[in-house]
């Protein structure tokens, strides 16, 4: 089977692409970056995914595209490029792929920021198409190497102490990087494309809780009033401590419900304790 991976030179990419070819998969990788080490067993096509004919390219020849690509910054000038017209234009080259798009459980939040609004649209677009796709909604993948968790270990110590948004009592909706790539090989494997949406998310854990994990460090809550000042007045740095959508998104989390994917996907999120024993 012919595989493209959009994306698989990113994090999430790097594992799956080890996990394709450990699986005996041809597999193809779009790439935009032209000096990027070639990778064993798998061959690059130099491309954008925002170019059409790029993408003519890539396609040709595959069975299954999975779709990892994505812009996270929400102030980034060219989200909705990458996120909404990118995937319009692999919609539109495609034929008989099928495809698996990596959403984000930020598509659940109360509040949508520009990345959640993008990753939602992309996602009607795949849902709504006549092509065989599925959706997966990922929460906040965790690694050794992963950015967005690493970002949290960082935070925790910075200080003697560990600061927490407003109450720290919200959930936070974390999937550990091996569950998500088993279930990416298993709809392959088990062809299912059945054109819905899964929240892969593990057990729910407050923030507080959370931090408890990861240090024994003394915990201090910032009221949200005060964070909101920080964000206002740290607004103008390059890269803010806290910024007015960190603090909503943190505040108002995604709503996820990951029973649809256990049942459907064979889903099965490790422990959160053992998940974290890299750390």
């Amino acid at each position: 089977m012919n595989i493209l991976v959009i994306g698989g030179t990113g994090f999430v990419g790097k594992y799956l692409v080890k996990e394709l070819i450990r699986n005996k998969y041809n597999i193809r990788c779009l790439v935009i970056n032209k000096k990027l080490e070639p990778i064993k067993n798998t061959e690059f096509v130099y491309g954008d995914i925002r170019n059409k004919d790029s993408l003519k390219k890539a396609v040709e020849n595959i069975d299954v595209i999975i779709h990892l690509a994505s812009i996270i910054n929400p102030k980034d000038p060219n989200i909705y490029n990458v996120n909404v017209n990118g995937s319009k234009n692999l919609i539109k080259v495609c034929d008989k792929q099928k495809i698996i798009y990596i959403s984000s459980a930020a598509v659940k939040n109360k509040f949508l920021d520009n990345y959640g609004k993008t990753k939602l649209e992309a996602e009607n677009l795949f849902l709504n198409s006549n092509l065989k796709t599925i959706v997966l909604r990922p929460g906040m993948i965790y690694a050794k190497d992963s950015p967005g968790f690493n970002h949290i270990l960082r935070y925790t110590n910075m200080f003697p102490f560990i600061p927490i948004v407003g109450n720290g009592k919200y959930n936070i909706s974390l999937v550990y990087i091996n569950d998500v790539i088993k279930t990416i090989i298993n709809i392959i494997k088990k062809d299912i494309f059945n054109n819905k949406a899964y929240d892969l998310t593990g057990e729910k854990i407050s923030f507080n809780n959370l931090v408890s994990l990861i240090s024994k460090k003394p915990n201090i809550h910032i009221p949200i009033f005060i964070c909101k000042i920080i964000a206002f007045l740290t607004s103008i740095l390059k890269h803010p401590p806290l910024t007015q959508e960190n603090i909503k998104s943190t505040v108002y989390p995604s709503e996820t419900d990951n029973s649809q994917a256990i049942k459907d996907l064979d889903f099965n999120p490790i422990n959160l304790e053992k998940g974290l024993a890299f750390k």
